[in-house]
């Protein structure tokens, strides 16, 4: 039986609160990965070249901490590190930074002549409207 990351990063924090943990800060590190999966996989569409590193770990720590916090604990009580909150302009500039519009470029590059036709035209109908001097305010496009 597998579990999804959410279910492993709910059960850690339920074993928080719930059990005397000898080594949370070992728990933790022995099974990060499994809770940040999620996190990764949805890095990877931004860049397929992530591999795990301190930000995806973070972004695991931050769903477990609002998890204790529903039952007035926190990381730190158990000696793991407490991302701070992602304020959500500094997310943008921190993924802008991580991927650079020259790699992007090559992963376009790359992947446009593998789009089917109709994957295409929603791929050409998207850049023409981030490319008008004023784009679309709230552009919704349906295909």
């Amino acid at each position: 039986m597998s579990f999804h990351p959410k279910q492993i990063r709910e059960m850690f924090a339920t074993i928080l609160v719930f059990n005397e943990v000898g080594d949370p800060v070992a728990l933790w590190d022995e099974f990060k990965e499994k809770m940040a999966e999620d996190f990764l996989h949805q890095a990877r569409r931004l860049n397929s070249e992530r591999a795990f590193d301190e930000g995806i770990f973070k972004e695991a720590l931050r769903v477990i901490q609002r998890y204790l916090q529903a039952d007035h604990k926190d990381l730190a009580a158990f000696g793991l590190p407490t991302p701070a909150p992602r304020p959500t302009e500094h997310f943008v500039q921190e993924e802008i930074a991580r991927h650079p519009f020259a790699a992007q470029a090559v992963n376009r590059d790359r992947d446009a002549p593998l789009l089917n036709p109709a994957q295409h035209l929603a791929f050409v109908t998207v850049v023409a409207a981030t490319e008008m001097p004023v784009p679309p305010s709230g552009a919704v496009f349906f295909f």
